[in-house]
């Protein structure tokens, strides 16, 4: 929640406040049984493209050269603590709730021992779990104008921004162009 979710986050005050590349930009796990991804969405400023990626790629290095601060851990930790009570506001909300508990198969009694769980946060547990879970970004899905985006992307491919298999282009079914 810190690098991506909500208007106070990292990648929102870089893409959106600091340097206006988007309007919206948000980072965050999909959590599955059988794993998880991170994934960072947004749409830019086709001029803008490039730029967005290095800030995008730079937040996700912050992570670790610039851990989360205890101000940012405990702003995202006392929100989600208040924000507990909309889980169960309406009938729909229950039935996401329990459903979460079914997906993942946990407890029934999850949802009354998560708000304890969620004051043990703390900044030392949250670089741990950066460490261990954040990992840069192995592949970027960019649709665009090729013409006015490519430059910019290939110097970033040249950078080792986009991981092991660099720039690979695609055409609108899928296939290798380059």
């Amino acid at each position: 929640q810190v690098l991506g979710v909500g208007l106070s986050s990292r990648l929102v005050q870089n893409l959106r406040e600091n340097n206006g590349y988007t309007y919206g930009v948000s980072g965050s796990f999909g959590y599955l049984r059988s794993g998880s991804a991170f994934a960072v969405q947004s749409s830019v400023r086709t001029d803008a493209t490039g730029k967005a990626l290095a800030e995008i790629h730079s937040e996700l290095d912050g992570m670790t050269a610039r851990p989360p601060t205890d101000a940012e851990v405990r702003r995202e930790r006392d929100g989600n603590l208040r924000a507990l009570p909309a889980r169960f506001a309406t009938g729909a909300a229950v039935q996401s709730s329990v459903g979460t508990l079914l997906d993942f198969r946990l407890p029934l009694d999850w949802w009354s021992r998560y708000p304890e769980q969620l004051r043990a946060v703390d900044v030392a547990k949250v670089n741990r779990a950066v460490k261990e879970h954040l990992r840069k970004t192995q592949t970027v899905v960019v649709a665009g104008d090729r013409v006015k985006v490519l430059p910019e992307l290939e110097a970033l491919a040249n950078s080792g921004a986009f991981g092991k298999d660099g720039l690979v282009i695609l055409d609108a079914d899928g296939r290798i162009v380059k």
